[in-house]
Parts: structure tokens; sequence; C-alpha cells
């Protein structure tokens, strides 16, 4: 797993105009055409990975199957990847595997060394924005939405964006806060979507 620094700040619409001014501003370039970005979260019986990031619980691990450009899991010839997030007190570390049989890890689910069998739960999707300035990197997730694993019935929206920061381990931690000098937040999307969808 690599380790890396990450932190959050939610955004409304009346400040993400300002945030992304405050990126052209300060020089900040688009490192990748926005794209939609789709996953299903996955957790076991007991739902332990949603209570732990709930309760900041350490460490906790978030699993998905993430995928870009369409929501259409259906489709072999796609490019999915199966991520593992690990979260401790003094790191954030993430895996990534590329998986060819989608519809297996769907059907079977994941086996976890930690939660044990995790069966898919939710999907959410979402556009995001990459920027970049030195060796740090920007993403802004906007029009995020919420459904539960194979019911498309009920679909919610979420009104927020989120601006996250992404940088090396070793990157100093003043210099960053000096430079991003705006409010930092919790924003878990799974914990989001699981609490909007009323799952827990």
């Amino acid at each position: 797993m690599k380790a890396r620094i990450e932190q959050k700040a939610e955004l409304n619409k009346f400040n993400y105009l300002a945030t992304y001014d405050w990126l052209k501003f300060n020089k900040f370039n688009v490192l990748y055409p926005e794209r939609i970005v789709c996953s299903i979260y996955f957790d076991n019986l007991r739902m332990q990975s949603f209570y732990d990031t709930s309760e900041g619980i350490c460490p906790r691990r978030k699993i998905r199957i993430r995928k870009y450009i369409n929501e259409d899991f259906s489709k072999e010839n796609d490019d999915y990847t199966l991520e593992t997030k690990l979260t401790t007190d003094f790191e954030r570390l993430k895996n990534q595997q590329k998986i060819i049989n989608v519809q297996d890890k769907l059907s079977s689910g994941v086996i976890d060394n930690q939660y044990g069998l995790c069966k898919p739960i939710v999907k959410i999707s979402y556009i995001r924005e990459y920027f970049i300035f030195k060796n740090w990197r920007v993403t802004i997730d906007k029009s995020i939405k919420y459904e539960k694993y194979n019911d498309c019935r009920e679909l919610i929206y979420d009104d927020s964006c989120v601006l996250e920061i992404k940088a090396s381990i070793d990157q100093d931690i003043t210099e960053l806060k000096n430079f991003f000098n705006f409010p930092r937040s919790r924003f878990s999307k799974y914990q989001r979507g699981i609490e909007a969808l009323k799952l827990y």
C-alpha cells in the first residue's frame, strides 16, 4: 500500500466558485479533463466499515470497485479497479488491483482481512475535476449521487461538493496548512451515502 497525505474540505455551490477562482489565481493547472467516477462500496453484515468510519475508529478500511467514464458495471471490456483504503492514526494508504471478472466480485463478494466477507452495498458516482501545482494535487468532486446497489428506484443527490488535497507523505504539513488556508472537514461519500439511503 502507498502512503500519502489526504485532506478534505466540504464546499457548497457558493464557495465552490470562489475556490475555483482561488485555484486559478494560484496557478493551479488542469491535470486531466473532468470525468465521471463511479464506485460500488462493500461492507460486511455488521456494516463495520460504515460504523468505523462514522465513529472515527482506527484502523478502518473502505473497500470498493471503481471505474471511470460511465456507470454501467456490466461491461466486461471496461477497466475495473478493486481498491482498499486503510486509515490509521498516523497515515492513509491505498491499494489498487486491476480486476478482470467484475461480476464475480459483485456476486461472490470480497474477502477482507479486517472485515471478512464483504458484499456490495451502495453505488456512488460523481464528476471529478483534477488540478496540480508543484507536487500538490487537488480534486473537486461534484454532482455526487447515491443509490442502493442493484436498486435504482431511490436516487439521492448530494448538494455539497468536496475538495481533496493530495500530497506525498513527506510533505511539510505546516506549509500545506498555510498555503491552503481554509477549514478542513471530514467528508466520507460512503458514510453520507449510507446515511442518506438509511441503509444502516
